[in-house]
């Protein structure tokens, strides 16, 4: 288990758990979604780096690993600890979604790998993604 992972979606869930938390009308982040938001952090291996976690309009939790403006990728995981993901990888452009089974998902690992990461671990502060859709 990751503590840094765990305190920003703590803190996510002290912060965002009212409606209207964005100031826009966005949807408060529920038990469920943490629980899964949990599950799934606590599901990275350790050889991958970690990403920063935020909060979407809809409730969801966002896992986004940013290396460039051309290199990203964002998962979202929801209550029912579906996975949505969307990847910029310089030209290619890939999307899809993943049932969460308690371990990382093959095509996810092979995406973070595949942005070219250090293998290292860093601090990354908790985000709101209220700009990014799904």
């Amino acid at each position: 288990m990751n503590s840094d992972l765990m305190r920003q979606i703590e803190e996510i869930r002290q912060s965002c758990s009212t409606p209207g938390w964005d100031g826009y009308g966005g949807e408060p982040v529920t038990a469920a979604t943490v629980e899964q938001a949990c599950a799934f952090a606590e599901a990275f291996p350790a050889d991958l780096p970690l990403p920063t976690i935020g909060l979407e309009p809809d409730g969801d939790i966002t896992f986004e690993w940013y290396r460039t403006r051309q290199e990203i990728l964002s998962v979202s995981v929801d209550r029912t600890g579906t996975l949505y993901y969307a990847a910029l990888l310089g030209a290619q452009k890939t999307h899809g979604t993943e049932l969460f089974r308690g371990r990382m998902p093959d095509v996810l690992t092979t995406l973070i790998t595949r942005l070219g990461f250090e293998q290292q671990r860093g601090n990354n502060p908790p985000r709101r993604m209220d700009n990014l859709v799904k």
